[in-house]
């Protein structure tokens, strides 16, 4: 005997019954031959592909019985990472049996979503690819009141959508496998899957679990018998309120635990106790872009009730290329540090060019150098100018060395006159002499040839002093 109930229904669009398009969601679920193991998939076809009925049909229906082939190996294996791995070989396996149905390799045709789960007496895992919904918790007994069921939310799988409204990922996408979701969840009483128009009763702005209709689903189902919960499931997807919030085809599967037996007709209460989560992210290669290059564009927001001043914010902040091209965003505001890059860059480059300035002076000679700027002064004229006071100095001295040994004769030959007797003036003369060649002897030629001129006179002196002796 099977420790799962599991219910659903899908309903046709208002959309789909205005084109008379076909109800394109589709699910199947399957229970384990020992009825610990329950398996369920809900797909949504793609309303712009062809064959989008057939590829969700098909997804749903094996998807469903390959879970179970994995249920069996659970029985005898711990779980760990080798479930992933028989997670996306069975999905490689559907998409080679979508392109046998296609007669080629292009399965676009068959674009559609895939919300699943395979969950035993301990827990499971959830599948997700896409905009469809997922929620799942547990059910206990309120505390000292027996007739009292509390239900609680513990775990969402949230819808994928892309960055602009409409937009969501396939299972049939060339990069499926990237928006793959595969996640553990422990031990629940009750799973709940949806597609998108499914979502609509289920969830608030497409996010968040709305409590009052949840609890107000399980409160209704459990007044009920068994065989009357799936047409009722029907029934309120047909409601003109869940048309008003959806006119896209809509599936609704609910599967419940042992957990909920004997309580049929109970009093209900739920709460949600995870915290609240941001929608998941949308990954998508871009290629490198330039600033210049990228046009302000306001991107359409997916959520209808961001705010306005959301909007504007984001078109004053955001510049993207063409969507299509899956490049990202970029923020063109300035940065302040690459001003400061700029700034240093010029203060380094005036000090190389002043070092280069001063290495220059000192390295290369001043003939080599350009002409002065005109009306200055040549460098051979100043150089003249400073050699020339030189010279003129040293004339002088000469000169003056010249005249003062000149004076110097002069006083020793008038002494010589008037003093006696001869031979003293003849010694005084000889000192004289003698002490003139000594002072003079490193003057300049014009000095000597001043002093030669001494003993010349001298002689003469002493022929008249001898004459004048003789005389006498």
């Amino acid at each position: 005997m099977s420790i799962w109930k599991v219910y659903g229904a899908k309903v046709q669009g208002p959309s789909h019954v205005q084109t008379n398009t076909p109800c394109q969601d589709a699910f199947s679920t399957g229970v384990s031959s020992d009825g610990q193991w329950v398996s369920m998939v809900v797909s949504d076809g793609a309303g712009s592909a062809a064959r989008a009925e057939e590829g969700s049909q098909l997804v749903a229906k094996v998807l469903s019985e390959k879970l179970l082939e994995i249920a069996v190996q659970l029985n005898t294996r711990v779980p760990g990472g080798w479930i992933n791995d028989s997670v996306i070989q069975q999905v490689i396996h559907v998409r080679e049996l979508l392109r046998e149905k296609a007669g080629k390799d292009d399965i676009r045709d068959f674009h559609c979503t895939l919300v699943a789960a395979l969950v035993g007496p301990s827990g499971g895992f959830l599948i997700h690819i896409g905009d469809g919904s997922l929620l799942c918790g547990n059910a206990t007994p309120e505390e000292n009141e027996e007739t009292k069921l509390h239900i609680t939310i513990n775990h969402q799988s949230k819808p994928e959508n892309g960055e602009y409204a409409n937009e969501t990922f396939f299972i049939t996408e060339k990069d499926w496998i990237k928006h793959l979701r595969i996640s553990p969840i422990g031990k629940t009483d009750w799973i709940m899957l949806a597609t998108d128009g499914g979502c609509a009763l289920s969830l608030q702005n497409e996010s968040i679990p709305h409590i009052s209709n949840l609890q107000d689903i399980f409160k209704h189902l459990l007044k009920l018998p068994e065989e009357s919960r799936s047409p009722a499931i029907q029934a309120w997807l047909e409601t003109d309120g869940a048309k008003k919030l959806s006119n896209d085809d809509k599936t609704l599967v609910i599967c419940l635990g042992s957990g909920f037996n004997g309580f049929e007709g109970h009093e209900i209460t739920l709460t949600n106790s995870i915290p609240e989560q941001a929608n998941p992210v949308v990954m998508q290669p871009a290629p490198a872009i330039t600033v210049p290059s990228a046009v302000k564009q306001t991107p359409q927001i997916s959520n209808p009730q961001q705010s306005s001043a959301q909007q504007s914010s984001a078109q004053q902040s955001i510049a993207s290329t063409n969507p299509s091209s899956g490049t990202y965003q970029i923020n063109k505001k300035s940065n302040p540090f690459n001003l400061k890059m700029v700034l240093l860059l010029l203060t380094a480059g005036a000090v190389i060019l002043l070092a280069l300035s001063q290495l220059q002076n000192i390295l290369i000679p001043t003939s080599s150098r350009a002409p002065e700027v005109s009306g200055s002064p040549k460098p051979s004229e100043i150089e003249k100018k400073a050699d020339a006071p030189v010279v003129k100095k040293s004339k002088d001295i000469k000169d003056d060395q010249a005249k003062e040994a000149q004076v110097k004769e002069d006083k020793v030959l008038t002494k010589t006159k008037d003093d006696a007797p001869v031979q003293n003036n003849e010694e005084v003369v000889v000192d004289k002499k003698s002490q003139t060649v000594d002072t003079q002897s490193d003057s300049s030629s014009s000095t000597e040839k001043a002093i030669k001129t001494t003993p010349t006179k001298n002689k003469d002196t002493k022929k008249d002093v001898d004459k004048s002796t003789k005389a006498q």
